[in-house]
């Protein structure tokens, strides 16, 4: 025998369910992990765990977990209690975070100049930095190499295209006799989209 549709299309309504069984209430408990992360740290301790919770996604070096931990409203008593410990236990190091970004940046093409100004802006000097040049040269080709792929691979569009090449260069961290050299050498290869 097939069950009759009810006039409301089977949905059931503010009463009673179809099954005729009453209804059980949820009642939502806020619990500490739906608040907001500045509720969630009161203590050191919880601000601790925050940077536990967020360094399993990725490094931090401590000027970045800092900035993160502000956004998150937590005060700076505890940001300052909570990253010493980090640091003390080896879950925050600059040194480590400082090689995996230059190694990344230098995968990107950016050059030495903008690699040891982006690691000075975040607290680290580049020459503590295990291998620092030398070792990333070695794997990631040195500056003038990088500088010459990067602009054949990225070409200037305009109508002076060795000043381009050269003004694209120094934003991409290469320093200025590295961005004239490699400029002038795309130039004279002649494979700009304005050949001579």
């Amino acid at each position: 025998m097939i069950d009759s549709v009810p006039p409301d299309g089977g949905v059931e309504s503010e009463g009673a369910p179809l099954s005729g069984r009453p209804r059980k209430k949820v009642l939502r408990k806020d619990t500490e992990s739906e608040q907001p992360a500045q509720k969630e740290c009161a203590t050191a301790e919880a601000a601790y765990r925050r940077i536990v919770d967020l360094c399993s996604y990725h490094e931090f070096c401590q000027v970045k977990m800092r900035e993160r931990l502000r956004r998150d409203g937590i005060r700076e008593d505890l940001i300052d209690a909570a990253i010493g410990k980090a640091v003390r236990v080896g879950l925050i190091d600059d040194l480590r975070w400082g090689e995996m970004r230059a190694s990344a940046l230098m995968r990107k093409g950016v050059g030495c100049d903008g690699i040891i100004r982006e690691l000075r802006d975040n607290g680290i000097d580049a020459t503590k930095v295990d291998g620092w040049p030398h070792t990333f040269m070695e794997k990631y080709g040195d500056d003038f190499g990088r500088a010459l792929d990067f602009i054949r691979k990225s070409p200037p569009k305009s109508k002076n295209p060795r000043a381009s090449a050269y003004a694209k260069l120094i934003r991409k961290g290469y320093s200025n006799s590295i961005a004239a050299q490699a400029s002038a050498a795309w130039y004279e290869e002649g494979t700009y989209s304005g050949m001579r």
